[in-house]
């Protein structure tokens, strides 16, 4: 069992998930070993056996709060933030100073916009251990959460200069040096906010403005004197829908574009911030069409933009399928966009110019679902 917990620290996880089965085969009663079958399984994003194996060493020895501290980690991993919230009150009822699970507790506290509580059990955490780096980046993200930048900035600082590899403080830090831009701190308030609400909450606001837009545009329709501040709407709609998708990388961008900020970000984020802004360019010359009144811009700005999105996506999500499913997607609407955009160029007559708006809001929802999805490895 303990050379399972090695390798899976190690990332040979397939190794580790062979000691693990031969340690639970060996010893079918040892809590360990279904502990670290149970932490391998996580690692390789296999959620419900990581819950069996974690309950399975609960089973066994129901008064081991490191179990519990497990379980609830899996339950964050997995984004099932009320079922670590359960998981961390059976374990602190066992022992209630058990640094891990305040830790863990804060977390889903968080993310259920329990910010208060929150904050209180962050602090908890860290009064047991002080200096832990992955404690105080979660404090860090917790400060985030609250909107105090600077001191989730100062915090994040602090975890560096104890742990320099630590990856959780830096992507803070950069988020909070990028928070510096007036408009990127809302974008980001938004996204915090966001990661706060249940799935169905997020899917109501995803389709929430499509929605509202295309009765406005049947409203406008059905009063042919305003029929002409349709193309202007869609036009800041999707302007709108770049802005809000695509805030970490036009964050990039800026950072690539500046002399000394470039150097903070690796060579995927620089590939990342070339072709976003290529894209991006193309969107702008599609919406200054719109302006000067060829409405077929609005099938370059969008196919520039509905490609941007799942392009972004394939950067940012897991390797593995949703990786290669959301670079399929961008080539595919790529082609059709320009194909699309092609012809409304050249009979630019009765074309409808809000359907493309929908493409921009299914290739949204599409890379925002599947940059979610954490495949099994």
């Amino acid at each position: 069992a303990l050379l399972s917990l090695a390798l899976t620290h190690l990332g040979r996880l397939e190794e580790a998930t062979a000691e693990a089965e031969a340690a639970i085969s060996a010893m079918p009663d040892l809590p360990m070993a279904h502990s670290a079958h149970a932490a391998v399984m996580a690692e390789r994003n296999q959620f419900a056996a990581a819950r069996r194996s974690a309950s399975e060493a609960i089973r066994l020895d129901p008064n081991g709060p490191d179990n519990y501290a497990l379980l609830a980690n899996i339950e964050l991993k997995n984004r099932k933030w009320a079922s670590a919230m359960e998981a961390t009150s059976r374990g602190l009822a066992i022992v209630p100073d058990h640094a891990e699970l305040l830790r863990a507790r804060s977390v889903a506290a968080a993310h259920l916009g329990r910010l208060e509580e929150a904050e209180d059990t962050s602090r908890a955490s860290l009064r047991y251990i002080p200096d832990e780096p992955h404690a105080l980046a979660t404090r860090g993200y917790q400060q985030m959460h609250q909107g105090r930048f600077r001191e989730a900035r100062a915090t994040f600082e602090n975890v560096l200069r104890l742990d320099p590899t630590n990856d959780l403080a830096r992507a803070g830090l950069i988020e909070t040096i990028k928070a510096t831009n007036p408009v990127y701190r809302v974008i980001l308030r938004y996204f915090l906010w966001m990661s706060r609400l249940p799935t169905w909450q997020q899917f109501v606001v995803i389709f929430g403005g499509p929605a509202i837009f295309r009765s406005l545009r049947n409203a406008f329709r059905a009063n042919p004197s305003t029929e002409w501040l349709l193309g202007p709407l869609v036009a800041v709609w999707m302007t709108l829908v770049l802005s809000t998708w695509l805030a970490g990388p036009l964050s990039n961008l800026t950072l690539f574009l500046h002399p000394v900020g470039r150097h903070a970000l690796d060579e995927e984020e620089r590939l990342e911030a070339s072709i976003i802004g290529g894209l991006l360019g193309l969107a702008i010359i599609g919406l200054l069409a719109v302006v000067v009144g060829a409405e077929a811009g609005l099938f370059l700005a969008i196919t520039a933009g509905a490609t941007a999105l799942p392009t972004a996506g394939a950067f940012r999500s897991e390797a593995g399928w949703p990786r290669t499913v959301l670079a399929i997607l961008a080539v595919a609407v790529a082609v059709t966009g320009a194909a699309a955009a092609t012809v409304a160029f050249m009979r630019p007559e009765g074309i409808d110019g809000s359907s493309p708006a929908w493409v921009a809001m299914v290739s949204s929802w599409l890379a925002q679902w599947l940059m979610r999805v954490q495949p099994g490895r």
